[in-house]
């Protein structure tokens, strides 16, 4: 008995009294006010240092959380990129709502499970009501459901499963894959995990902006259905990761309705500018695919981690993922959508209460208003650096990415000057960018999707560009 009285002792202090929650909150409030009151002045990108390996193992004696948070903002805060800046620019940038960090704080405190309903209905009532509210902001039909998963690239695995279910085994190897060679990898890596790594695959030709070549895939199709093959799965992406290129959605549905083609739609960038109206024109036939991925951790500004496939036949996602177990017998509660049945994980993060918080507390107005910003942000981004000596830009920006690099001919020389202005800007500090290879040649690549980001950051973007050029 004293032995359970001195463990239940020392097993108490994994507790807060609510004094202690006070006081931890007090920390935490002194962080946050410090930490975004200088977001504005301090520099997106920090060189990077690698740290000496620590403590192998974490101390049997408690720290003060004070010097708890203290080395994190050490270690985490001051190298590398700084995501939440309005200057981050480099790959595709969102920001993270402070409201959402809210909602995930709630979601990690309160520990409810939304993965089964019988766990906790309220629970999955949110998460229910965050993919109905998806479903109806993007025009998908009352039959089509999905999950919320971690990131584009698991919603992406999802969406191939569901895919992969519409033929038998034995006739995969008789079916023919799809996708541009704009697609992002996730789909490549989507997959070889699903085991269809040896299915025919085809990479089809991008134009001269970045955007699937249509005639290419009509002779690819052709030339497949003349060798005995079967065209079965296609990806198109409704905004690239290196350009923010829009394959052309209605003509690929239209081909893909006539040749029984699974259309995917890789939306994990661009699709959240379907809220606004010239986003809305600029992605139709966003509507028309058999699955759909959308990351909110970026056109919905959320914290990393949160990605959306939605399957125009939602059945078909379940039954393709659905599983029954005695152990959660109690749980298991027919005629209710249990997220867990449409996804690959059971244990799983009550992450649609960021989303649910975030757009409840800011509503559709502002978050529209902020898409439609960044798209202007982009137009004049592009217009500006045009007016630069010695930069030569890709092409007019579909959606919110502006690509570049130094002027020139010659690859070698041309990629080496660009490389070194990479160099420079990244120094300074000010902003950060990324690069990417289009052609052969290095280009830079300003990306505006921040909510953080306004006409301000632009500016001093092109100041930045302009300065790095003649130094």
């Amino acid at each position: 008995m004293k032995e359970i009285e001195k463990l239940e002792a020392l097993s108490r202090t994994l507790d807060y009294s609510a004094q202690q929650w006070k006081e931890a909150m007090k920390l935490c409030d002194s962080f946050g006010q410090n930490y975004l009151s200088a977001l504005s002045k301090s520099p997106a990108f920090f060189p990077v240092k690698l740290f000496v390996e620590g403590s192998p193992t974490p101390s049997d004696s408690p720290e003060p959380l004070a010097k708890v948070i203290s080395d994190f903002s050490e270690l985490a805060l001051e190298s590398g990129i700084e995501p939440t800046s309005g200057r981050f620019f480099g790959y595709i940038p969102g920001g993270g709502l402070p409201v959402a960090a809210i909602g995930d704080m709630i979601a990690a405190l309160t520990n409810r499970y939304s993965g089964v309903a019988g766990a906790c209905p309220g629970a999955v009532e949110i998460e229910n009501q965050v993919m109905k509210w998806i479903r109806l902001l993007l025009d998908w039909p009352e039959t089509s459901w999905g999950t919320l998963q971690s990131g584009g690239s698991m919603a992406t695995l999802t969406a191939i499963v569901a895919a992969r279910s519409t033929r038998k085994t034995q006739d995969w190897f008789n079916s023919v894959i799809y996708c541009s060679e704009e697609a992002h990898h996730c789909f490549h890596k989507a997959l070889l995990i699903a085991g269809l790594q040896d299915v025919p695959f085809r990479k089809i030709k991008a134009d001269s902006r970045g955007r699937l070549l249509m005639s290419h895939l009509k002779e690819q199709i052709a030339l497949d259905k003349s060798d005995g093959l079967s065209p079965w799965i296609l990806c198109a992406t409704a905004g690239t990761t290196n350009l923010g290129a829009i394959d052309p959605l209605k003509e690929c549905h239209e081909i893909c309705q006539q040749e029984k083609i699974w259309m995917h739609i890789d939306a994990a960038y661009g699709g959240f500018f379907w809220l606004t109206e010239k986003g809305k024109k600029r992605l139709q036939g966003l509507e028309f695919g058999d699955s759909l991925v959308l990351d909110p951790h970026k056109g919905l500004f959320q914290p990393y981690g949160l990605g959306i496939v939605i399957v125009r036949e939602g059945d078909l996602l379940r039954k393709s993922l659905v599983s029954r177990a005695a152990y959660l017998q109690d749980l298991t509660k027919e005629g209710v959508s249990s997220p867990g049945d449409y996804s690959l994980e059971l244990t799983r993060h009550f992450r649609a209460l960021r989303l649910w918080f975030s757009l409840k507390a800011y509503g559709m107005k502002a978050i529209r208003a902020a898409l439609d910003e960044k798209l202007l942000l982009a137009d004049y981004l592009f217009s500006e650096l045009s007016q630069i000596s010695g930069i030569k830009l890709f092409a007019e920006p579909e959606l919110s990415i502006v690509a570049f690099r130094c002027e020139g001919t010659d690859k070698d020389s041309t990629n080496q000057k660009t490389t070194e202005l990479l160099a420079k800007i990244l120094n300074g500090g000010k902003i950060h960018l990324s690069s990417t290879t289009i052609q052969g040649f290095l280009y830079l690549r300003l990306c505006v999707l921040s909510f953080r980001t306004h006409f301000e950051d632009v500016q001093i973007s092109i100041e930045v560009v302009r300065d790095s050029l003649v130094q």
